[in-house]
C-alpha cells in the first residue's frame, strides 16, 4: 500500500504530465490553424473581400487604396 505522500507525488506527476501533453496539443493546433486564423482576422478588418465563399484567397491585382486622411479625420458616429 502506498503512503499519502507517495499517493501526492504520484497524483501530482500525473497531473504534470497531462499539463505537458495539453500545452503541447494547444502549440500544435496553433501551427495546423495559423494560416486560416490569420484570413479570418484579415477578412474581418478589411475593407473588401479577401476571401471567397469557398475560404479561397481572391485575388487582387491591386489593393484597395487607402485614404490616409479619413484614418486620421475623427467623425461622430450618426
Amino acid at each position: 500500500m502506498k503512503t499519502g505522500e507517495e499517493a501526492e507525488t504520484n497524483t501530482l506527476a500525473w497531473e504534470f504530465l497531462n499539463s505537458l501533453v495539453d500545452n503541447q496539443l494547444r502549440v500544435s493546433i496553433q501551427q495546423e490553424t495559423a494560416a486560416v486564423r490569420e484570413m479570418i482576422v484579415e477578412q474581418a478588418f478589411a475593407d473588401v473581400d479577401v476571401i471567397d465563399d469557398r475560404g479561397r484567397r481572391v485575388a487582387s491585382s491591386h489593393p484597395p487604396e487607402v485614404d490616409q486622411q479619413a484614418i486620421t479625420t475623427w467623425r461622430p458616429v450618426r
